[in-house]
């Protein structure tokens, strides 16, 4: 019983987060978001790589491509023997840095609600549970500042790197 009602709890946390995130995001989809947050952070990517790394199929990646193109966030590099290399614009770098801050807005106000004591709480159980259930191959950090989580400080690496060594 106990286990059931943390799950729903866990639940509705994750969707009202999730609401409040697509509600910062404005017009820019979830993928986009996606996109232009990896292309900011890890540099260009081909179609295929930006499709592994936001979780979409590859036709669903050209075709969001095709329209940050359109909206000028996104350009196409010089051909690299069949690989088109894509690089974010200025004007995408500014969408992306703006999309970050209101995510991180959105999430530091739902944090703020909690006293010093159970931020602390919060922090050791997101810890271990990132660690625990991210898997090789799992895009939990998509939408991550990575600045802020780099390296030793961030849980899903530290699990990446605790699964391998197992």
């Amino acid at each position: 019983m106990q286990k059931k009602l943390i799950a729903n709890k866990l639940g509705a946390l994750t969707t009202l987060l999730d609401d409040r995130g697509r509600q910062a995001s404005g017009e820019v989809s979830d993928s986009g978001a996606a996109a232009l947050l990896t292309l900011a952070q890890r540099g260009p990517h081909t179609t295929t790589q930006l499709a592994a790394a936001i979780g979409l199929s590859q036709p669903a990646c050209q075709r969001l491509v095709d329209k940050l193109v359109t909206a000028g966030l996104v350009a196409r590099r010089s051909r690299t023997g069949r690989a088109v290399p894509l690089k974010i614009t200025k004007a995408g770098k500014r969408t992306a840095a703006d999309l970050q801050e209101r995510r991180l807005t959105t999430l530091r106000d739902a944090v703020n609600v909690l006293n010093k004591t159970e931020k602390q709480q919060l922090d050791t159980l997101l810890d271990a549970m990132l660690a625990r259930l991210a898997q090789d191959g799992d895009i939990a950090c998509r939408f991550c500042d990575r600045e802020r989580c780099h390296g030793s400080a961030c849980p899903v690496e530290r699990g990446d790197q605790r699964a391998a060594a197992e």
